[in-house]
């Protein structure tokens, strides 16, 4: 009976969530294998049982095929299972744990042997089609004859291998070599050549950094760019970290190697592989490139753009993965961004290497076309001159001499990971871009032309659309601003009664009046300070004062029909009151009265002329005209006392 409380190991756990990651595009093997390394330490297990699976993977597709395995156990994990099957047929030979997973695996063993006799599979198949193990001296750390004595005390054997010329005869060399022997590499200094799957995970020079795992073609572009010591480089895609502190051994740790990584994790996997190899002239910089100048980075003489890609040209991953077109389109597109960028943002640079490990000409050849016919400082070198005119692996010839110029490196060819690497240079005082396209050129500056052109004439048609639509122009805003505090002051007499608001309208104009009237008024009388609260208090004042004269004025009027000088009507007080004072003072003489108005006309003012309405009129209107004007004030007297209540 099966015991279901035992768990997978959790070695198995952690791979088949590598594989299952890999294969969704999220990064490479050897990326993930290391993020995952908190979670179980045997990163080189875990390594292996991935790479095998994705190399073995058209046999397990067949033996889960043939088996019915995942129609039968449902539940079954598709990527646990396959590396559970590539540690029973190619691994360890068995499965040491009694977890159910296990068990199932282990109950299909002869069905998965028969299957794998029937399709005509060895098991060595995979051992035929390996690289050799490449290892790097770290020469900040020790030489490169201090490696070499290193491992020679260990037992190896260097097999010396002098024709540098003859490649084939290398490659027939480093194929062959036994399991004792190493030998050096004829093209990338300071790189050793061992025999396909040695181990050095766990050798003292690995851990102490004195030697760096690093395949051949990863080496090439840094062998290529080849930056003097005491210089100035811009690594503008370091991470993980392998070119950047081999640019650091090139240059002999003189002078400033710039790496700059925008992604944090990634980031800080540069900084720990930068800190172990004791490289100090490295300045890790986490900040996206596309953003950076020459003020960020001053002086910089030579730039090595390694950026993201498809990796179809990295052994470790399935051959049977597809690129997706969008993906693909997006990837050339920030290629060509950042090989840009690098070429037009950095006066002060010699040379440039852009590199990728894709075998895709939409990745390669064609970045470096669409960047060349519209670039006029740079030439493009040919990489045969630099790494040695015996390499056999050049661009596609469908690009001319563009693709001649550039570089494979192919893993059935020779013996690596796959690898494109092309080379800038500036050009000489007379010296011309030969794949610079004129044609191109002008018309992608017609186009910038036109597309302003075309904003121009877009944002005129908006604004016509916006004027069909109701949506106000500058002049339009300020009318509209003007109907606004129209509609405000509507507002505000909103809810009263029309006594109310004619009211405030008339305290309001008194206000403008007295203001205006200011201007001219030698004097104000002298009021309390407390009768002065408002305007309003004011002009009683003055009307109490005057009011005597008026009556007075009036009555004599009256009995000689003649005009008499302008008195505001309006501006009259409350006349109920007034009126008992008028009736005493009719009686005093009217040649006293005459006295008295000629005296009243000197001693008068106070008065206000805008404020008065025309008393030129006949007085044949009377005093009954004049009475109703002053019930018709005393009412508006009335109305405002009880509005000031309702304030209060």
């Amino acid at each position: 009976m099966r015991n279901h409380s035992i768990k997978v190991p959790r070695l198995y756990k952690v791979s088949a969530q590598v594989a299952k990651e890999v294969s969704e595009g999220i990064g490479s093997i050897k990326n993930i294998v290391y993020e995952k390394q908190k979670k179980h330490p045997n990163i080189k297990a875990i390594y292996a049982l991935v790479t095998t699976l994705f190399q073995k993977s058209e046999e397990i597709e067949i033996l889960l095929k043939r088996s019915q395995l995942l129609i039968k156990e449902i539940k079954f994990d598709p990527w646990l299972a396959k590396i559970l099957i590539v540690e029973l047929l190619w691994g360890k030979k068995h499965l040491p744990g009694q977890s159910r997973p296990e068990n199932t695996i282990r109950a299909y063993e002869q069905i998965f042997k028969a299957h794998l006799s029937d399709s005509g599979s060895k098991e060595n198949d995979f051992k035929d089609k390996t690289k050799p193990r490449y290892v790097r001296v770290n020469t900040l750390k020790c030489s490169l004859n201090e490696a070499i004595e290193g491992f020679r005390d260990e037992g190896w054997i260097l097999s010396q291998y002098l024709d540098k010329s003859n490649y084939e005869g290398y490659l027939e060399k480093i194929k062959s070599l036994n399991n004792d022997e190493f030998v050096i590499d004829i093209h990338v200094s300071n790189l050793l050549v061992f025999p396909s799957g040695t181990e050095f995970y766990k050798h003292p020079a690995y851990k102490n950094g004195t030697i760096i795992l690093q395949d051949k073609a990863s080496c090439l572009p840094v062998q290529i760019l080849n930056p003097v010591p005491g210089s100035t480089v811009l690594d503008m895609c370091a991470a993980p970290g392998m070119k950047t502190t081999h640019l650091a051994a090139v240059i002999n740790d003189k002078g400033a190697v710039y790496a700059t990584e925008m992604n944090q994790k990634r980031f800080e996997v540069l900084k720990t592989i930068v800190s172990s190899c004791g490289a100090t002239c490295v300045k890790t910089i986490n900040k996206d490139v596309l953003s950076c100048t020459k003020e960020d980075f001053n002086g910089v003489e030579y730039i090595l753009v390694d950026p993201s890609c498809s990796g179809t040209g990295m052994c470790d991953r399935t051959e049977k993965t597809e690129i997706c077109p969008s993906r693909l389109a997006r990837l050339s597109g920030f290629q060509i961004k950042i090989l840009r960028h690098a070429l037009t943002k950095f006066p002060d640079v010699k040379r440039a290497v852009y590199s990728t490990c894709s075998l895709l000409p939409e990745e390669n050849e064609e970045v470096v076309r669409q960047v060349l016919e519209t670039n006029y400082n740079f030439k493009l070198v040919p990489v045969g001159g630099l790494i040695g005119e015996n390499w056999k692996n050049f661009g596609s010839d469908d690009y001319g001499d563009l693709g001649r110029f550039c570089m494979y490196a192919k893993p059935e060819d020779d013996c690596t990971n796959g690898f494109f690497v092309a080379v800038f240079e500036r050009l000489a005082e007379g010296e011309e871009n030969p794949f610079f396209n004129t044609r191109i050129f002008n018309f992608k500056k017609h186009v910038e032309a036109n597309d302003k052109w075309k904003m121009k004439k877009q944002k005129k048609m908006e604004r016509e659309i916006d004027n069909e639509n109701g949506i106000m122009g500058k002049k339009e805003e300020d009318e509209e601003r003007f109907l606004d505090k129209k509609q405000n002051k509507k507002k505000r007499n909103y809810g009263k009664s029309p006594e109310d608001a004619n009211v405030e309208k008339e305290e309001e104009n008194l206000y403008a009046n007295e203001a205006k009237r200011g201007k001219n008024k030698k004097k104000t009388p002298n009021v309390a300070v407390e009768d002065r609260q408002d305007l309003n208090n004011v002009l009683e004042y003055e009307e109490e004062k005057n009011v005597a004269c008026h009556s007075d004025l009036f009555e004599n009027t009256r009995k000689k029909k003649k005009k008499t000088p302008n008195v505001a009507v309006d501006a009259q007080p409350d006349l109920n009151n007034d009126l008992e004072k008028e009736e005493g003072k009719n009686i005093v003489d009217s040649s006293d009265l005459s006295k008295k108005r000629k005296k009243t006309k000197k001693k008068t003012p106070n008065v206000t002329v805008d404020d008065q309405q025309d008393l030129n009129n006949d007085l044949e209107k009377g005093e009954d005209e004049n009475v109703a004007g002053s019930s018709g004030l005393s009412v508006k007297r009335k109305k405002k006392e009880e509005r000031e209540k309702r304030i209060k």
